[in-house]
């Protein structure tokens, strides 16, 4: 599915759909990434829940939903 985790990326909790790619030393928790989205390296999503909610989609239950195609820079 062409997913790429780069080095020292933290993944837990979530669900990357095909052709995601998280840079090195990125942090992903409790989120959904829809299609080809692409982290950069040392961004953070689901660290900063309030951050989150100016940028993306977020669940009552906190998990953080990026739609398709988005780039997330640190």
């Amino acid at each position: 599915y062409d997913v790429h985790v780069g080095a020292g990326a933290f993944i837990d909790g979530s669900v990357l759909m095909p052709s995601v790619k998280i840079g090195d030393r990125a942090v992903v928790r409790n989120a959904i990434l829809d299609k080809s989205v692409i982290v950069d390296p040392g961004a953070q999503i689901g660290v900063d829940l309030e951050r989150d909610r100016q940028r993306f989609t977020v669940s009552e239950g906190g998990v953080v939903v990026v739609g398709k195609g988005v780039r997330v820079t640190a």
